[in-house]
């Protein structure tokens, strides 16, 4: 899918119980380009985060899919977009499978600057919702956690560790703008895929439907209680 076709398909089979907290968006794509997000408010104190575009794949290509075992690839001639379409497939489940709806912002044109979310940033001097954590799943492998500010309280770190994730480095994802704008503590998690923004990018759904099920554990649980770590 295009992201703009992945949005209308993802707002077209949103639970009816959920709210969607959107700007109307206008499927023309100088409208995405000038940098749109969507958010669903949940009933939890966490929310998820995932962005709808890839890297530009290849054009003039056609994309052929190709399953091989437990492993997607393309056909070697464009990235495959898992980054961060297994990041936007997976909140979709974990949605789906729990009772208690986490928050959800999908943002778009995190590949270039993290457009979706600075604006999303600007239009709200404050969350519009109540949240404690983000959660982002938008990190190649399958058992990295990710904080981009430093500022990472240890209480949550010592959780997030309980459910069996390495803490490791990384560079920047949409999600640490959060952080900086709000002082709401964050992290990303692996997610399955491999080799992003090259045509050799693959993703094995094993681990995907694995992280899905450790992510819903972890959202089932009750957070620390935590004080979030001063510049």
């Amino acid at each position: 899918m295009s992201k703009y076709s992945l949005y209308d398909y993802l707002v077209a089979t949103a639970d009816e119980n959920i709210k969607l907290m959107s700007e109307d968006i206008n499927r023309k794509p100088e409208v995405f380009i000038n940098n749109k997000y969507a958010y669903w408010v949940g009933n939890s104190n966490i929310c998820l985060v995932a962005h709808c575009d890839t890297v530009e794949r290849a054009k003039n290509v056609k994309l052929n899919i190709v399953q091989t075992d437990d492993t997607y690839h393309c056909n070697g001639k464009s990235a495959l977009g898992a980054d961060d379409r297994a990041g936007v497939y997976a909140i979709a489940n974990i949605y789906n499978k729990i009772i208690n709806k986490p928050h959800i912002i999908l943002t778009f044109e995190e590949e270039i600057g993290g457009r979706g979310i600075k604006q999303f940033i600007q239009d709200h001097d404050q969350m519009p919702f109540n949240v404690d954590f983000f959660i982002e799943l938008d990190r190649r492998g399958n058992n990295d956690y990710i904080d981009y500010s430093g500022r990472l309280p240890k209480e949550i770190a010592i959780w997030v560790e309980s459910f069996g994730w390495e803490y490791n480095f990384g560079t920047y994802s949409d999600v640490a703008d959060l952080t900086r704008a709000y002082d709401i503590p964050h992290m990303n998690l692996s997610i399955g895929y491999y080799n992003q923004h090259t045509n050799r990018e693959y993703v094995v759904i094993s681990e995907v439907e694995t992280i899905i099920e450790r992510v819903i554990k972890m959202l089932e649980s009750s957070m620390p209680e935590f004080k979030l770590i001063n510049d």
